[in-house]
């Protein structure tokens, strides 16, 4: 599990270090990455989490909107820096907490047919 943090530490110096990795240095950042976000989740009995995963859905189908949006609205407050750390963070946010607020808008005014059509198709 450890070294996935420090994949993570050596990927993030490599970026404002401006230091290159070949394609398979990047492959083998990418496995170990994942191995860690898999080893993680396995070690955490997180509800945030377990809560956002059983919406991958509406996450997936709104995230790109709300995104786009929230990088031309930075853009607009003159926050042009698309690589750096914070408007990263708050498009992440923007692009998961906005699709689980209209999912949960949807739900409760019974219009979630648009994200589980299953329930409502006659046979």
């Amino acid at each position: 599990m450890w070294g996935g943090a420090v994949l993570l530490g050596v990927n993030l110096l490599s970026y404002n270090l401006n230091i290159t990795f070949n394609i398979i240095e990047k492959v083998a950042i990418a496995f170990l990455g994942i191995a860690f976000l898999i080893s993680l989740s396995i070690r955490i009995d997180n509800k945030v989490l377990s809560f956002i995963g059983r919406r991958t859905l509406p996450i997936y189908v709104l995230h790109g909107i709300f995104i786009a949006a929230t990088r031309i609205a930075l853009g607009k407050m003159g926050l042009n820096d698309i690589y750096g750390i914070g408007p990263f963070i708050i498009c992440t946010v923007a692009g998961v907490v906005v699709p689980l607020s209209i999912y949960e808008i949807c739900v409760k005014w019974n219009l979630d047919f648009f994200f589980t059509p299953k329930k409502f198709i006659r046979k």
